[in-house]
């Protein structure tokens, strides 16, 4: 049974997330939990804190409350080591927490970052940088790329509406140039996962998993806005194996090519330029994993 936890949170959620934050910490201490929490908002401050906290070896685990971004951080910072990530899902996306079965009910959340097993996954790396959920070049960086220099946060799931069409009315997406174990492919648009779901809800690629040593390149040729449009469509309508302008291939490692000014986004955070090396870190993520739970094994 777990008993000590330091938590680095993100303040900037909506208030759903602060109910299931607050709750989920009442569960911990009323089970006799010792819980310290900062918070943070630059990555560097969540990265070295996890760092450190792991280090000290005063805590039987890291909790990352937030979202994609939060998480991702946290986990940086933990990549290699004994001490487990824990999760306190209170972002938009979520996607690392949905994926391997975390629960948005607080008392439930409690229990586990107490008493569920600890597992070892491995994880991605982008030129040297852990990547837990997906790396992509192309529509939806772009549109990361506005939300982050709009930061609407308060608006919650509708922050993302105004910088998704700012992306889609945005100049011609740039040729890519990529290449995988399978060979070369010219794209527009690449996304490389290693989730099944894409933002939490669209299922992208179905036999991905995050206990699994491998990722997904998923491909979207054709530039302009309709095309843009079009390869949104067929995500959300789940239409993405039906398509012929869409090309994905199983790999382990992943180069990305084009030109340099192409927006990048890792877990949600506008980071990165082209080229990309895309493959498996060599050490892997110890992680808090909820029971009964399918993560891809």
């Amino acid at each position: 049974m777990r008993k000590r936890f330091f938590i680095i949170r993100d303040p900037r959620v909506s208030r759903f997330g602060r109910y299931i934050f607050n709750t989920t910490l009442e569960g911990l201490r009323d089970a006799g939990a010792e819980v310290e929490s900062v918070s943070v908002t630059r990555r560097r401050d969540g990265v070295d804190l996890a760092r450190e906290a792991m280090q000290s070896g005063t805590f039987d685990a890291i909790v990352g409350a937030g979202g994609e971004r939060m998480v991702h951080n946290v986990a940086a910072g933990l990549i290699g080591g004994r001490t487990p990530l824990g999760v306190i899902p209170t972002g938009t996306g979520n996607v690392f927490a949905k994926e391997l079965g975390y629960s948005f009910a607080p008392l439930t959340l409690a229990r586990t970052l107490q008493a569920d097993p600890v597992e070892q996954i491995p994880v991605g790396q982008v030129n040297g940088e852990v990547f837990l959920s997906l790396v992509s070049v192309g529509c939806d960086a772009d549109a990361v790329r506005h939300f982050a220099e709009e930061n609407p946060r308060f608006l919650g799931r509708a922050s993302y509406v105004l910088p998704v069409v700012r992306a889609l009315a945005g100049k011609p997406s740039r040729p890519l140039m990529v290449e995988t174990e399978s060979g070369r492919y010219r794209a527009h648009w690449i996304i490389v996962t290693r989730t099944k779901r894409y933002a939490s809800e669209l299922l992208l690629a179905p036999n991905a998993g995050l206990a699994k040593p491998g990722m997904y390149a998923i491909m979207f040729s054709g530039a302009g806005r309709m095309k843009r449009l079009r390869h949104l469509t067929t995500m959300v309508t789940g239409l993405v194996p039906r398509d012929r302008h869409v090309s994905t291939e199983a790999a382990q490692s992943v180069k990305v090519s084009g030109d340099a000014s192409c927006a990048v986004q890792i877990d949600g955070q506008s980071r990165g330029t082209l080229p990309l090396n895309i493959d498996l870190h060599p050490e892997r993520l110890s992680v808090i994993m909820p029971v009964d739970v399918d993560a891809g094994t």
